[in-house]
């Protein structure tokens, strides 16, 4: 039986994240622990996306509103 735990802490002006447990294990709890700590750094982006200031340029609005232009058949 294994037990892995994960640690996240503000840290000035980001955070730190940690995770203890065996080394090496198969254990369900490991492959849980390993794949969580593989989408964290995916997560932590998105959040950060979304507390950011949106920009106002027009190349940042056109990429928020793709399609606004009606397409060309040939």
């Amino acid at each position: 039986m294994a037990e892995y735990i994960i640690t996240i802490k503000d840290e000035g002006d980001g955070i730190s994240i940690a995770m203890a447990g065996p080394a090496a294990s198969d254990s369900k709890a490991g492959l849980l622990a390993q794949g969580l700590i593989g989408i964290l750094p995916k997560v932590v982006s998105k959040i950060a996306q979304s507390k950011a200031e949106r920009c106002n340029c027009d190349e940042c609005k056109a990429a928020r509103n793709p399609g606004t232009t009606k397409p060309t058949l040939h």
